[in-house]
């Protein structure tokens, strides 16, 4: 774990289209309260976005905290990163609307997953085709 300056970090794009949203008053007291942060870092990409905990920043930044301790994640791809802002959001409540956003970045999950074993099987049966003795 690192720190690295609240200026420096940003929300990712779709984390806040998905959950556009202020922070819940409960995590505004905590984190004035207790600062929630050794136990529950911002997780954010290699170019500072943060894929992890932007209420956490929000308040942070509003109460003139200026370093935030972060764990830098590197993802494979897009859809890698869209399942973990999901699943890091998956214990909070949630409005309708914000479960409906969820469950339509679910579906372009669901749709890329598929057409990646749809490539793969391609692939592979066309590999085998190739390697078997014509009679």
């Amino acid at each position: 774990m690192e720190y690295r300056n609240v200026n420096e970090l940003k929300p990712h794009p779709k984390s806040v289209e998905i959950y556009l949203d202020a922070p819940n008053e409960h995590l505004v007291d905590s984190v004035k309260r207790s600062g929630i942060w050794e136990s529950r870092p911002l997780v954010i990409t290699t170019d500072n976005l943060i894929v992890g905990g932007n209420s956490r920043w929000r308040v942070a930044k509003d109460n003139g905290i200026q370093q935030v301790p972060v764990i830098v994640k590197e993802f494979e791809n897009e859809i890698d990163l869209l399942r973990f802002i999901l699943e890091d959001n998956a214990n909070r409540d949630k409005t309708n609307e914000q479960r409906i956003r969820e469950g339509l970045v679910w579906k372009v999950i669901k749709q890329a997953e598929a057409e990646q074993r749809r490539l793969a099987t391609l692939k592979q049966n066309s590999t085998d085709k190739v390697n078997l003795p014509y009679r």
